[in-house]
């Protein structure tokens, strides 16, 4: 991977530091998502460490749809998760949707039959985990997408973006903080993106005058101090815009989990996760190295408020506990849900967005 990008730096000069940070995850021969499954080696998800988790998600999503009178008007009801990882939250939620069957409820009947699962996911190795997880689910239609080609994706599914007739769930569990993002640095007068070249045979960043058509998002935070660095995530943004056009058309619900901070920080947060350990310099064993941020779920809300949605930020305790956690405690899931909900650990560092259009 490091010869890849050097490669590039030789021809170009530099690397934008989005770009250096989808190839070190996402190439397809040598990126790190594509050479392993990192689940429970490098880090451990929520619907990991209990299915309590994807119990309260699938519970807050059928009460929605349940709400809703007339279910036979909606063609299809598209169930789509965005990096899906191991497959396990899906698995959880479907489980769910399938224990429902008991209550012998028509609703339930035409909710099953109207499903469509899709999951989009970048890592081939993961593609197998997931399929491998959800093949004995007998009401799900698989759609194994890559999430660098989302325009694809809604392009095969064009009914989604023109047919109103259509109920769409998107939810998605640490996917947004493994997405590139942009930095720019403020000395006071100017900014400036930093960019990553080599010197030496090693990475290092250096920073560019910045110019682009996209400074206004940068120039609404108010707070901008002489040496703030700013985070913006582009790729994240350009794919919640494919969303909105969807939830603009048809009755949908967006919900997603991920670690991260409801006001501005100013600071960088990228980080990699090397064999379990967290480490600092990002530039370092290149394709071998989970890279992370934290997601700003203010730039997330005022997107979706400015498209006039329903939105509402909550900390991963606040959601789960509102919704019913506590009730599924029994001392075989107690430490993990604990886990999830403890304040000194998952409770408060991560956070849940949650739109919906009725």
């Amino acid at each position: 991977m490091q010869k890849y990008i050097s490669n590039i730096i030789k021809i170009n000069g530099f690397i934008p530091l989005d770009e250096f940070i989808f190839l070190a995850l996402c190439h397809a021969e040598y990126g790190y998502y594509a050479k392993q499954n990192p689940i429970k080696k490098d880090f451990i998800t929520s619907p990991e460490i209990s299915n309590a988790f994807g119990i309260i998600i699938a519970n807050f999503i059928f009460n929605k749809i349940f709400a809703i009178k007339n279910i036979e008007e909606f063609e299809k009801i598209h169930l789509i998760e965005l990096g899906g990882g191991s497959g396990k939250l899906a698995f959880d939620i479907l489980n769910f949707l399938i224990s429902l069957k008991k209550i012998n409820n028509p609703k339930i009947d035409k909710i099953i039959q109207k499903l469509n699962f899709h999951s989009i996911e970048i890592s081939p190795t993961l593609v197998c985990v997931q399929k491998n997880t959800l093949k004995n689910i007998p009401i799900i239609k698989n759609f194994w997408g890559n999430i660098s080609e989302f325009s694809e994706f809604l392009e095969n599914q064009n009914k989604l973006i023109k047919n109103k007739n259509n109920l769409c769930i998107f939810f998605s569990n640490e996917f947004f903080d493994a997405l590139p993002v942009k930095q720019f640095f403020f000395d006071g007068y100017d900014f400036f993106e930093i960019i990553v070249t080599e010197v030496n045979n090693k990475f290092i960043f250096e920073k560019i005058k910045f110019n682009s058509e996209k400074l206004h998002l940068i120039q609404k935070n108010k707070k901008i101090k002489k040496n703030d660095i700013l985070e913006i995530p582009f790729f994240g943004i350009n794919i919640l815009q494919e969303i909105g056009n969807i939830m603009k058309n048809n009755k949908s619900i967006f919900l997603t989990f991920d670690y991260g901070f409801f006001e501005e920080q100013n600071i960088s947060t990228l980080q990699g996760i090397f064999n379990g350990s967290k480490i600092t310099n990002i530039l370092e064993n290149v394709g071998e190295m989970d890279i992370t941020h934290l997601v700003n779920f203010a730039i997330f809300s005022d997107f979706f408020q400015k498209n006039n949605f329903q939105v509402q930020l909550q900390t991963q305790k606040e959601f789960l506990v509102q919704n019913g956690i506590k009730e599924l405690v029994i001392p075989e899931n107690q430490e993990g849900i604990l886990r999830l909900i403890d304040e000194s650990q998952m409770g408060e560092l991560f956070k849940a967005l949650i739109v919906n259009t009725f």
